[in-house]
Formats: structure tokens, C-alpha cells, sequence
């Protein structure tokens, strides 16, 4: 496993302990559909939350919330689509980032809630 892929990792398992933390309910980590994912899926009351996960070990190439573009917000509204269709919901949802930058001297978590 790369660095990159242990340090997503660990900012994934973060973002859930915290949402977790905030009366979140986690449904779903790591969805995939075709050939998108969304990293982790949850509820919280009638809402169904999509949660972009960024995780840096620094600000040294930006803030990680700065790296999620055009494209990468319509593969994550297509695979949304993919899994609401798939579980037949029809309620609310919405759409998050959380925003992680950790490393041995800091530990930084940032919640954008209904960030696109």
C-alpha cells in the first residue's frame, strides 16, 4: 500500500469517527459505481450524505478541499445518482467535504457541509 493510499485510509477512518461523533449514522464506505466512488455515504435524521474525504500531510500543495475540481464533483454526483437509484431513495441529500491535514506535529479536521 502507497503512502498515499494509508494516509486516505487514515483520513477516511478519521472523517468517520467524527461523523460518527456528530450523531451521524455511516451506511456506506468506499461506494463504488461504474467508475466513480464516493467515500464514505451517511445519514443524519432524513438526510443522506455524500462525504468527499481529502487528506494531506501538509499545506504545502494547498488546503486538501482545494483539490476536488469540476470533474471530480460530477463523477461524485453521477455515482450519488448511481446509489440512490440502486436503493430506491428519494429523499434529501447532500453533499460534504471533509477536509483533513495530519502529520506527527498536527491534526487538522475541517467539515464543509453542503459544500456543492
Amino acid at each position: 500500500m502507497s503512502i498515499q493510499q494509508k494516509t486516505g485510509n487514515y483520513g477516511e477512518s478519521k472523517a468517520i469517527e467524527y461523523l460518527e461523533a456528530n450523531d451521524y449514522l455511516v451506511i456506506s464506505r468506499n461506494f463504488r459505481y461504474k467508475r466513480g466512488e464516493i467515500d464514505i455515504i451517511a445519514r443524519k435524521g432524513e438526510l443522506l450524505v455524500f462525504v468527499e474525504v481529502k487528506t494531506r500531510r501538509s499545506e504545502a500543495y494547498g488546503f486538501p478541499e482545494e483539490s476536488i475540481d469540476d470533474k471530480k464533483i460530477e463523477m461524485i454526483r453521477a455515482t450519488a445518482e448511481g446509489y440512490c437509484e440502486a436503493n430506491k431513495w428519494l429523499g434529501p441529500i447532500q453533499f460534504d467535504i471533509i477536509s483533513i491535514i495530519s502529520n506527527k506535529q498536527t491534526f487538522e479536521l475541517e467539515h464543509f457541509e453542503d459544500a456543492f
